[in-house]
């Protein structure tokens, strides 16, 4: 059977209305046994793959499942077949169809039911030939599958309830998951750009520390380079002649080599005076 239901899948997809035809037919021949669930192997597996490869408005093959479902519904439920069970419950057009038939089968039986019914009132005689109990029997049946009837007319407008339910659940968590996310990726720049401005903030604070080590170095040298300059000048005012030329010393402050080193030049003669070391 698995193989004339995947021909039909194919027959379908291109168009091969003759092969798929012939497809049908043979899978119907199949299914009109009572027991084809039981001697067809992995018939459950058979039963998924129609319900899923066909188009939910094909109802081909999907007719022929129901029905065989339909056939045989009271005894899949007593002998327990989990995996048959399991079809009926996981595939919603499967159940859906299995109630419909249910349904005008019950249907049917009332409609002759009422009949037989118009008749026995009509023919009196024919009532008491007939064994009037038993007219009175059918009668409560007659209820009885009127009452079932509206019962499962309930059932379904509570499984749409249901359904609709599960559809407005699904689409308002899609909608949170959707939300969720949005709420996720704004966090995550928020953490990035919160890292970049911290980044940021270091750097600045470093160079505003190198710049505050650089500026005291410089105060510092520059300090060190008044102190020996007072020192120079004060050595300078020593110096009353030149050695040289025996003049008054009018002269100038020197430096001498790549340190904060000074002499003392005359400006008659050029000649140099050493100042002391600055001490420290």
């Amino acid at each position: 059977m698995m193989n004339n239901v995947l021909v039909y899948a194919i027959a379908d997809k291109y168009d091969l209305f003759g092969l798929k035809s012939i497809a049908k037919e043979r899978v119907g021949v199949l299914a009109k046994r009572s027991s084809a669930y039981t001697e067809i192997a992995d018939f459950p597996e058979v039963v998924k793959t129609v319900f899923e490869s066909t188009p939910a408005m094909d109802y081909g093959l999907r007719e022929i499942i129901i029905d065989l479902y339909s056939r045989n519904i009271d005894k899949i439920m007593s002998d327990g077949n989990a995996a048959m069970t399991d079809t009926i419950q996981e595939i919603g057009s499967l159940s859906f169809g299995i109630l419909r038939k249910t349904m005008e089968a019950d249907r049917l039986a009332l409609d002759r039911a009422k009949s037989s019914k118009t008749i026995i009132h009509a023919n009196p005689a024919h009532c008491k030939a007939e064994n009037c109990r038993n007219v009175e029997r059918m009668f409560r049946q007659e209820e009885e599958m009127t009452q079932a009837i509206a019962a499962k007319d309930t059932a379904k407008t509570q499984l749409k309830e249901a359904v609709s339910q599960k559809d407005a659940a699904i689409a308002q968590y899609r909608q949170l998951e959707g939300e969720r996310n949005v709420a996720n990726t704004k966090w995550n720049k928020a953490v990035a750009a919160q890292k970049l401005a911290i980044r940021q903030t270091e750097f600045a604070i470093n160079q505003r520390n190198q710049v505050i080590v650089e500026r005291d170095a410089a105060l510092k040298q520059a300090s060190d380079y008044l102190t020996q300059l007072d020192y120079y000048l004060n050595q300078a005012h020593k110096w009353k002649k030149c050695r040289n030329c025996g003049l008054d010393v009018t002269s100038w402050l020197q430096r001498v080599g790549s340190n904060f080193t000074m002499q003392l030049r005359c400006s008659d003669c050029g000649c140099r005076h050493k100042l002391g070391a600055v001490p420290h």
